[in-house]
């Protein structure tokens, strides 16, 4: 597969499931992994819809938090 061209933007996969690692590099994607410190079992929605948003803004929130942690400037990533 060929391999995509650098987009304007950097991917964070904000996961450490191997099976979304696999998917995103077969895709040509580069990618940075971060894995963020949520406990998901403990996120509760009505709706599957729900749960997926909630917890992929938590994960952003988290993820935003560690890069600002360590000085890293939103406009750099």
């Amino acid at each position: 597969m060929e391999a995509k061209p650098s987009p304007q933007f950097k991917i964070i996969l904000g996961s450490s499931s191997i099976a979304r690692r696999k998917i995103l590099a077969e895709m040509g994607y580069e990618f940075t992994t971060m894995t963020a410190g949520i406990d998901e079992k403990v996120v509760r929605k009505e709706t599957p819809e729900e749960l997926v948003v909630a917890l992929a803004e938590a994960k952003v929130l988290c993820s935003i938090s560690s890069l600002l942690d360590f000085g890293i400037a939103l406009d750099e990533i």
